[in-house]
């Protein structure tokens, strides 16, 4: 009896090991405007530019991530 608790024990601790899973640590490339290009800056009052950026997590307003450990968003000036 005791090595059936024993067997069962071991089994779900290692469940609960399996469904642990690391996240990669966040990364943010800007892919657009490539390094080394001359942009004109825009006609708007700030001079904007566009940028694209590529990142292995997911980009939303501030806020709108509602407890997602792998998401964020993004301050540029």
């Amino acid at each position: 009896m005791l090595r059936i608790i024993a067997t069962t024990a071991l089994a779900f601790s290692l469940l609960s090991l399996g469904s642990a899973q690391a996240e990669d640590r966040p990364t943010l490339e800007i892919v657009w405007p490539v390094a080394g290009s001359v942009i004109e800056l825009g006609n708007d009052p700030e001079r904007a530019i566009g940028v694209v950026v590529r990142s292995n997590f997911t980009l939303l307003p501030a806020g709108e991530c509602d407890g997602v450990s792998q998401c964020g968003h993004v301050h540029m000036k």
